[in-house]
């Protein structure tokens, strides 16, 4: 069985986020507090909510481009993940169009996306308005409005970029140099999604 179809088998299935040593998690927000001043918008204006009663971050956007940074924890330098579970609650544009953002730090739209995009998961660069393609890790994707899907950044110390999906690393990996601290940061783009929880991870040497 192909890397890809494992994958897909995990997606359908749903998955737990656990990630084994050399990794030590950090940090987890399960936005069970009122998340107000945590976080930046850096584009499009798009709708952030607090879900109180679910305990959850809601973001929705119409047919553009919504970054947001999660600013509470400040940037991280070195090897560093973020991961989080993120429910894919609606789809008006038909897109499929989600994710996660490596925010710089710095006001504007600047640093990495990792995100879906119809039925492939792709990663770019950003430096302000322009974005460019650095590759896609997926191509065959399958994403179903009502389905938590646990994404995954990874860099590593040698600045590799790796990443998962609910548990499962994608098939191929990219170097960029671009940009050193981040943050992690979410974005949405035609949709609504639920952000269940974000967690943060550094590398240990083992």
């Amino acid at each position: 069985m192909g890397i890809n179809a494992i994958i897909m088998g995990i997606w359908a299935a749903g998955g737990t986020g656990a990630v084994a040593s050399p990794w030590r998690l950090l940090s987890t927000e399960t936005f069970n507090t009122n998340p107000a001043g945590k976080y930046s918008i850096r584009s499009e204006s798009p709708s952030v909510s607090w879900d109180q009663t679910n305990s959850r971050l809601v973001l929705s956007n119409g047919t553009s481009q919504g970054f947001i940074a999660w600013d509470a924890l400040g940037s991280f330098a070195g090897a560093v993940a973020f991961e989080i579970d993120v429910l894919f609650n609606s789809d008006g544009a038909v897109r499929k169009h989600f994710g996660m953002f490596c925010d710089s730090g710095a006001s504007g739209i600047k640093g990495y996306r990792l995100c879906t995009l119809d039925n492939t998961v792709v990663f770019s660069r950003w430096v302000g308005s322009v974005e460019t393609a650095i590759g896609t890790f997926i191509s065959n994707a399958t994403f179903t409005t009502g389905n938590t899907y646990t994404l995954r950044f990874e860099r590593s110390r040698s600045n590799n970029w790796t990443a998962y999906i609910n548990g499962s690393p994608c098939p191929v990996t990219f170097n960029d140099t671009t940009y050193g601290a981040i943050r992690p940061g979410f974005f949405v783009y035609g949709c609504s999604v639920y952000i269940n929880e974000l967690r943060i991870y550094d590398y240990v040497a083992v």
